[in-house]
């Protein structure tokens, strides 16, 4: 580790010359000295090179001279502390980061995965029509419709009105399939048939549950009674029980007659429309309005609408409904206001999902359809939905952005 011109060795003074060499210089000391402040006018930084330098190889240089081992020990002793002092900070480090920084990363973690996987969709430009079920009538009368128009422009809606007057879930599903609706209400779950109706046409529908509805079975004010289970209940609309005294003897004698609106979903009833037929009394309407009309005008009849449609009305008997046979009743509101909190338990009854359902062809239909749902979904709709009387269960959301 000696520089080339040096003729003593910097640590130790030996001579670096041979003999004849050496004859030559008066003084090896001189020699050293001369080395000793050419080596001092380094800059520091290569000082500190040289100084890594000569340590290595002191230690090789052990092993073959004897002579310097005891000053190589003396040497190494600082820089075998400072090597342990590299080797703890080390260690500290790696304990600090596994077991304090790496677990408060993963908490964080899920979080911003989450947001990462929400991708925006723009707001949809255009007129979209909407149509179906009558059952989401009371959350378009709220206004909610114009909220959404207001708050996003260019984003507009329309109700088309089916041509043959069929205001049921049915022809809603039908005119969505035929293209005549953007996205449709439906008051049940999708069918088989309807499923494979939209398959042979290429198309692939979604039902997206937005809320959870009560369902009032009410009748005329002239019943002088006031609750039924669902097992009396059936039996009434199929015909079975006829008459009202059958229900409760102190009724002398009072034909039932039921009321149900053309294509009516009955199986909540416990009703296969293709099974099983109605009773012959039947009396049938083309919209809720028209059988809340027959009810009020027709002693002992019988219906029955969601909670929302109903709620309001004082010219009609609302029954409080038992489970299967049992005479545990519940009634469908709770000072006046409807019995929220037994829909949401279960323990009413009669309650059924609603939702949305759109085509999934990627075409502005969709989205627009999607991006209702998202408004719905969001705290203004949701408190919407509330007011009107739903229940709001559904989660589904993609974030969207104007």
């Amino acid at each position: 580790m000696n520089e080339g011109h040096t003729t003593s060795c910097l640590l130790c003074e030996t001579t670096l010359l041979d003999k004849d060499e050496a004859r030559i210089l008066p003084n090896t000391h001189s020699a050293f000295s001369k080395a000793k402040n050419i080596s001092s006018k380094n800059s520091f930084g290569s000082s500190i090179k040289s100084y890594s330098k000569r340590w290595k190889n002191s230690f090789l240089s052990q092993i073959s001279n004897q002579n310097v081992n005891s000053n190589l020990r003396e040497l190494q002793k600082p820089l075998n502390l400072l090597g342990l002092f590299f080797v703890a900070l080390g260690l500290m480090l790696w304990v600090n980061y596994y077991f304090v920084i790496r677990p408060n990363q993963n908490l964080v973690k899920p979080e911003a995965e989450k947001t990462k996987k929400i991708e925006p969709i723009e707001v949809p430009q255009g007129l979209f029509s909407y149509g179906g079920a009558p059952i989401f009538a009371p959350l378009v009368a709220s206004g909610i419709n114009g909220l959404i128009e207001t708050k996003y422009s260019g984003y507009e809606l329309r109700y088309t009105k089916p041509l043959n007057q069929d205001y049921s879930s049915f022809n809603g599903i039908r005119m969505l399939i035929d293209g005549e609706l953007s996205f449709a209400y439906n008051e049940r779950p999708l069918t088989d048939e309807e499923y494979k109706i939209a398959k042979l046409r290429n198309i692939n529908l979604k039902q997206i549950p937005i809320a959870l509805d009560g369902v009032v079975v009410y009748g005329n004010k002239q019943v002088n009674t006031k609750q039924l289970n669902r097992e009396q209940l059936l039996k009434i609309f199929l015909g079975e029980i006829d008459n009202w005294h059958n229900i409760d003897p102190n009724i002398e004698d009072l034909p039932i007659v039921p009321v149900v609106v053309q294509n009516e979903d009955l199986q909540m009833l416990g009703i296969t429309n293709n099974t099983q037929k109605l009773s012959v009394s039947t009396e049938y309407t083309a919209n809720y309005t028209q059988a809340l009309r027959k009810v009020i005008s027709t002693p002992g009849s019988i219906s029955f609408a969601s909670a929302t449609i109903v709620k309001n009305q004082q010219l009609i008997k609302m029954f409080d409904l038992g489970d299967g046979s049992s005479s545990d009743y519940v009634s469908p509101t709770v000072n006046n206001e409807l019995n929220i909190a037994d829909f949401k338990s279960g323990r009413y009854p009669l309650t059924r999902r609603i939702f949305i359902v759109l085509r999934e062809d990627g075409t502005l239909d969709q989205k627009a359809g999607l991006f209702y749902v998202n408004y719905l979904n969001g705290i203004e709709g949701k408190n919407k939905i509330e007011r009107v009387g739903l229940l709001p269960i559904a989660n589904y959301r993609v974030q969207f952005q104007q």
